[in-house]
């Protein structure tokens, strides 16, 4: 009798694990491609966790025809789809970054293979400079996962959709604020005054961001240590990270450059951690703008600029 209620539950577990179908993450759209890929894996181990997907079998050799691939990453929805679909995957979630003023959009969704149903799990907004980030944005994209397509809407899931939709123009707005900014007279100067303590600073488009073209010098402090430059710039600004800084870095004429600085402390903090410890700076060399040398980071405690950025 014990052997036959045995055999009955691996029965079961069998078929609830085949009734499961198989998916797959494809993350684009971040520089980085070290942050797709974790990115990747990690929505993957949540999406397996929720208990509605099973992983395919060898999920790292789809990142390594997709995210990884020697071209470059993929753009066309249907060759990732096709390169899902021969890996075994019912299902195919789609997240996609986008670098909005400053932060990041992380939409996603999930595609049916054979059928083209689509589930979709709207947009985060988060950093991503750090493993934290990466997890945070993971869990809350699942976090969104409906039980079911045909699913009524709860009146959670209606507040969500509404405060998404909020954020959505407001993002919205504030592009459309920056693009009239774009239209004035670019020979006048464009300052900045911060109204904690009326202190004036010049401010330029560079690429995508506005930069301060001057060091942060709030209440007479002209340098900080990480954790207080993490949360000194002004509202509305932020401390930059590593992405902005490559943006920065590429983006910049080198008239741009000179400018940027004039006035200047010689390094400064990147939003950029790496661990409890460490964090990236960027300084200028040789008339180029450069990352902490090779893996080196700083500790934290140290004294360098800020340069504000949105």
């Amino acid at each position: 009798m014990k052997k036959m209620i045995l055999f009955l539950l691996m029965l079961c577990c069998f078929v609830f694990a085949n009734e499961t179908p198989k998916i797959a993450v494809y993350v684009g759209g971040s520089e980085d491609a070290a942050v797709n890929e974790a990115l990747s894996d990690l929505v993957l181990d949540a999406l397996v966790k929720s208990g509605h997907y099973r992983s395919i079998d060898r999920p790292q050799d789809f990142t390594a025809k997709t995210i990884r691939a020697d071209d470059g990453v993929l753009t066309d929805d249907s060759l990732i789809l096709e390169s899902g679909k021969t890996a075994g995957a019912q299902y195919l979630c789609f997240v996609k970054i986008l670098a909005v003023l400053g932060s990041n959009q992380i939409s996603a969704r999930i595609v049916g293979v054979e059928s083209d149903s689509v589930i979709e799990l709207g947009i985060v907004r988060s950093p991503l400079g750090t493993v934290e980030d990466l997890h945070r944005v993971s869990v809350q994209i699942t976090k969104r996962l409906p039980v079911g397509q045909n699913k009524k809407k709860t009146e959670e899931t209606e507040k969500t959709e509404k405060t998404e939709e909020t954020e959505a123009k407001q993002v919205s707005e504030a592009m459309g604020t920056v693009r009239k900014e774009t239209q004035k007279d670019v020979k006048k100067e464009s300052l900045f005054v911060d109204a904690r303590d009326n202190k004036e600073y010049k401010i330029k488009r560079i690429g995508d961001y506005y930069w301060f073209m001057q060091d942060l010098d709030f209440n007479g402090k002209g340098k900080y240590n990480w954790n207080d430059a993490c949360d000194v710039c002004p509202q509305g600004w932020r401390l930059p990270g590593n992405n902005e800084w490559g943006a920065l870095k590429k983006t910049a004429s080198l008239d741009d450059l000179k400018e940027f600085t004039e006035k200047n402390s010689g390094r400064w903090w990147s939003a950029t951690e790496k661990g409890r410890k460490f964090a990236s700076y960027w300084y200028f060399s040789r008339n180029k703008l450069k990352s902490s040398p090779g893996t080196d980071h700083v500790g934290k405690g140290n004294a360098y600029g800020v340069r504000c950025v949105k």
